[in-house]
């Protein structure tokens, strides 16, 4: 139920488009209508603004298979926080 704006940053190592260090960040936008479904790739940032009033289900695949990808991640993210 509701609408949703989402903003994805495309991890550099999947950006086709290689912005030579360019500093560039490649980025696309979507709106989520009622009854679609998102899937968000392992690694790539996203925003999500919710334009109504909005009802989420997700779920985050944390799995034997990406475990060590995603401890790596938040080690990376935590330092980033601390060092603010």
């Amino acid at each position: 139920v509701g609408k949703k704006k989402w903003i994805f940053h495309v991890p550099t190592c999947c950006d086709e488009t290689n912005n030579h260090g360019t500093g560039e960040e490649r980025c696309f936008e979507l709106i989520q209508h009622t009854g679609e479904a998102i899937f968000v790739p392992s690694t790539w940032k996203h925003e999500v603004i919710n334009l109504v009033e909005t009802l989420s289900i997700n779920h985050n695949w944390i799995t034997s298979a990406n475990i060590d990808q995603t401890w790596h991640c938040l080690t990376i993210e935590m330092t980033a926080i601390e060092d603010e």
